[in-house]
């Protein structure tokens, strides 16, 4: 319950960003703008189950079906320095072959100032790796299979991501954009799919927030 509540209030100001600010012209072509709250409030209540429920199956599973459960401070102690520079990697080949090219096709996905920026690794940290705690636990508790597992909670993401090109309206054919975006959301994530796997939750969390900060970076030339 705790968990599910501090993923809701972590995914907020991201959730503001975009429904109010950063997508408003979208959201306001398909709901008017007495709506809005009662459309932020519904998401915010899918977040709250969403996280309740990968946060109880991550708990009850995580460790028992093989994996690594939430990892431990001292992991990140002696790690950090190595998920740091792995992150830094990572996120600059993001956007040399993505960001810089998508940026003047989705711009409202990336914030104007800090805060907003901010609010995104933020996002990632509590809620989308609580899913990830969750989903993996819940497949490998079905079919017993870790690397079928995390390519299958990868595609979720994927899937995800396909459904946000659409939503903002960006035309899917099968352009370099597209293909590139598709391939680097299956990457990372199977990337972090292994760490949480191998060395645990927060250090798959903490790779995530080093990956997301590079959106700070569109603060200062947007």
């Amino acid at each position: 319950m705790i968990l599910s509540l501090v993923c809701t209030i972590a995914s907020f100001p991201n959730l503001y960003h975009l429904s109010l600010i950063g997508l408003r012209e979208i959201v306001l072509r398909d709901y008017p703008l007495k709506f809005i709250p009662a459309l932020v409030f519904t998401q915010l209540f899918q977040i709250f189950i969403t996280s309740f429920l990968c946060g109880m199956f991550g708990f009850a599973w995580s460790e028992k079906y093989g994996l690594s459960g939430l990892g431990s401070l001292q992991g990140i102690k002696e790690g950090w320095w190595r998920l740091l520079i792995f992150g830094v990697i990572i996120a600059t080949i993001t956007y040399l072959i993505f960001d810089r090219y998508f940026f003047n096709k989705g711009r409202g996905y990336y914030p104007h100032n800090l805060f907003w920026a901010l609010s995104i690794p933020l996002n990632s940290f509590f809620f989308k790796e609580t899913i990830r705690f969750g989903m993996i636990a819940l497949s490998q508790r079905l079919i017993r299979n870790l690397p079928l597992s995390i390519f299958i909670v990868s595609l979720f993401f994927v899937s995800l991501s396909l459904k946000s090109f659409a939503f903002i309206g960006f035309r899917l054919s099968w352009n370099y954009l597209l293909i590139t975006g598709l391939v680097l959301t299956m990457i990372i994530n199977l990337i972090l799919g292994y760490i949480y796997a191998k060395k645990g939750l927060l250090q798959s969390a903490f790779l995530h927030v080093i990956i997301d900060l590079r959106f700070a970076i569109f603060t200062f030339i947007s």
